[in-house]
């Protein structure tokens, strides 16, 4: 009793109390749930590049992590409100190796953004799904290994992407879609959604009618994630 009341002085009575608890609701939120009144973005997952076992002797290679958020796009309406536009950002670190000696200092970036295209026509980052093991995947687009910044293939650690359909990608084990050509917004604004009684809105993945090899266009949320977007 006598370390209740201590706690409960530190928290400055029952007003503290409900201060508490209302900031511990939002770590606590499922990984689904983005209050964007709270937070300004919504953190997806973390892709990484580590060397690999072909890597030997003095072949370059690259040591990278970085962390995938969707936010409200720059420049555009940042409310919960239906067609709002979203954006991927990626924030981490990478460096580059030749054998055990790094080829520069390690390299930090914030709110890069994952749409872009190199010299306005090429798309910058690629998300891959694999067929049987539904693991996500980013890599970089350009002149390989030795241009790449990021990595080649860096492995994500939750798989919150899929395809629609796997069968239109032949004998291949994965399939792909060019973030440049990939948009996120806001959708079901009108009630459907709703998360501990608050009305929200459904993310959705839109691919724009360009044709490019190597994209699919029926990229969409795994089955089981289904984010929700709340003020």
């Amino acid at each position: 009793m006598l370390f209740l009341k201590f706690v409960l002085a530190i928290l400055g009575g029952g007003t503290g109390i409900v201060s508490f608890t209302s900031l511990s609701s939002l770590e606590w939120d499922p990984e689904h749930v983005w209050r964007a009144g709270a937070k300004d973005r919504f953190y997806l997952f973390t892709c990484r590049q580590r060397k690999e076992k072909d890597d030997e002797g003095d072949k370059k290679w690259i040591y990278s992590d970085l962390s995938v958020y969707l936010t409200f796009k720059k420049g555009g309406v940042s409310k919960v409100t239906e067609g709002a536009e979203l954006q991927l950002v990626g924030e981490g670190h990478y460096q580059s190796f030749q054998n055990t000696r790094p080829i520069y200092d390690k390299q930090y970036e914030t709110k890069a953004d994952l749409h872009k295209t190199i010299d306005s026509k090429q798309t910058w980052f690629t998300l891959s799904v694999g067929r049987t093991s539904k693991n996500n995947w980013l890599g970089e687009t350009g002149g390989g290994e030795d241009s790449s910044r990021w990595g080649l293939l860096m492995r994500c650690d939750k798989r919150l992407f899929t395809f629609a359909n796997f069968e239109d990608a032949g004998v291949s084990d994965q399939k792909d879609s060019h973030l440049s050509k990939i948009s996120f917004s806001l959708g079901d604004c009108n009630g459907q959604r709703h998360y501990r009684g608050v009305k929200g809105c459904s993310i959705k993945i839109k691919s724009d009618d360009t044709v490019g090899a190597c994209h699919s266009k029926d990229l969409k949320w795994a089955e089981g994630f289904n984010p929700i977007v709340i003020e």
